[in-house]
């Protein structure tokens, strides 16, 4: 996905903001990134903040539907497309 948009956010400071719903995690998901974003897409990462959804949000409802989903059993996760997140992610 950050591959696809490169062009359009190359010489901008980017400023990333994660769900925190997968507590645990964040170390690990910061370090990745870092790595990705940084050293391989040659990205300006300014900060990577995690967050939690407010819990009476959709995405939060829907978060929570899938940590209990264990054996992937609910049929109707979305299907995103870049286009539905690229407007989010470009300042």
């Amino acid at each position: 996905m950050f591959d696809s948009i490169k062009e359009k956010i190359a010489d901008k400071e980017i400023d990333l903001n994660i769900c925190k719903d997968f507590d645990g995690k964040e170390n690990d998901i910061k370090m990745n990134l870092i790595y990705f974003l940084i050293k391989r897409l040659h990205l300006n990462l300014n900060s990577i903040n995690f967050g939690k959804l407010e819990s009476n949000s959709n995405a939060h409802h829907y978060a929570y539907l899938m940590r209990q989903d264990n054996k992937n059993l609910i049929k109707n996760y979305i299907s995103l497309k870049l286009d539905d997140l690229e407007k989010y992610l470009i300042k």
